[in-house]
């Protein structure tokens, strides 16, 4: 490979490892910003359980309030339709097929008549004639509505807000037949209705609000559970924290419980297994240790007699070397440094250094004031 080959290795290497430095900063910078007491296994447990018991109640409150408020909502309009269709069937009964102002006002009279408790709003059509009750207001009815009572021969109705008001605005177009049996004709007339639906919006906001309240609840005794829950958790874990800083001083003896059958427990007997084994261990290690100096003190005892002898008789070689040949002087010098060294030796075994007794000896050294430094 050549040099600037390798460069351009080194090159991509260099990008590379930087790009994973600033994707692992970028990772933990959200983390960095939240206070540690939020990072423990409490708070992601009582985070946890809140955000399910959320989800839940939000989901089922929401099936339950679709369900319900269709369910009103419905009940409601199936039952004004049947009330309005049974009043104007009532009423256009004699009238005639061309009706005038007053037969239109006779027939809103009657209908509100059947019906005056319920706050309806009755208008009468036949071609352009009208009739409703005193200041009614129809600006409710809009012209899909118009269209469509104009060439169905149903009642057809729609739901309209105004200024924060619920209305049901029904729409039925007058029939007749020429007999039994024959198919129905539009007569031309139309009655129209506008009810107020206050009674069933307050049925509805009565309901979200107790869905709200429901959640609050679901959602407290979420924080309840998490916190007994993360109770039940950390407890195992405090103990094995503890139990943790106690071997760590020394006490090897230290067991935790380990009832149950869950992981925790598991972990707890793991803990006790690896304590005992690592207490024997140490038991075992001290022991042979003691083993150890017990025979090494026992071997220097045994040397340290015939060394004292053979030291003895060195010391005396030695005052006669100077008057012995150069051959007989050396071998008596080196035999005199063989035993003085081996002499050394033993004395290190029988005193062990002062790392190992505990501590260090110390010793007073004179210095005289007047002596230059180095």
């Amino acid at each position: 490979m050549s040099s600037r080959q390798s460069a351009w290795v080194r090159r991509r290497e260099t990008v590379a490892a930087g790009r994973c430095h600033w994707w692992a900063q970028v990772r933990r910078a959200p983390l960095a910003k939240i206070p540690l007491a939020l990072r423990g296994l409490r708070a992601r447990l009582v985070v946890a359980f809140v955000l399910v018991a959320m989800a839940s109640a939000l989901s089922a409150g929401a099936v339950a309030f679709r369900e319900a408020r269709t369910g009103v909502l419905q009940q409601s309009q199936d039952s004004v339709i049947r009330q309005f269709r049974t009043s104007v069937d009532a009423a256009v009964v004699a009238i005639p097929r061309a009706p005038s102002q007053s037969h239109l006002q006779k027939v809103v009279n009657q209908v509100l008549h059947a019906n005056q408790s319920q706050g309806w709003r009755v208008l009468a059509t036949y071609g352009s004639i009208r009739a409703s009750a005193p200041n009614a207001d129809f600006g409710k009815l809009s012209p899909q509505l118009r269209e469509s009572v104009d060439t169905k021969r149903a009642a057809v109705f729609q739901r309209v807000n105004d200024d924060g008001h619920p209305y049901l605005v029904v729409g039925m177009p007058v029939t007749y037949s020429s007999g039994e049996g024959t198919e129905s004709r539009l007569s031309g007339m139309a009655m129209y209705l506008v009810v107020p639906q206050d009674t069933e919006q307050a049925y509805v906001e009565a309901m979200v609000s107790a869905i709200e309240h429901a959640t609050l609840v679901a959602l407290g005794l979420a924080v309840v559970l998490a916190l007994l829950a993360a109770r039940g958790v950390l407890r195992p874990v405090r103990a094995l924290r503890e139990a943790t800083r106690r071997m760590a001083e020394g006490h090897l003896d230290v067991r935790l419980s380990a009832d149950g059958s869950d992981e925790l427990a598991d972990l707890s007997r793991s803990f006790n297994h690896t304590a005992a084994a690592l207490e024997h261990s140490v038991t075992e290690l001290r022991r042979l240790e003691a083993q150890a100096r017990r025979f090494v003190a026992d071997v220097s005892h045994e040397l340290r007699t015939p060394l004292a002898a053979m030291s003895a008789v060195t010391d005396v070689l030695d005052e006669n070397a100077p008057h012995l040949n150069r051959d007989t002087g050396e071998a008596l010098r080196l035999i005199s440094e063989g035993t003085s060294r081996l002499s050394g030796l033993v004395n290190d075994l029988v005193t062990p250094p002062p790392r190992e007794r505990g501590g260090f000896s110390l010793g007073r050294v004179g210095v005289a004031a007047d002596q230059p430094g180095p």
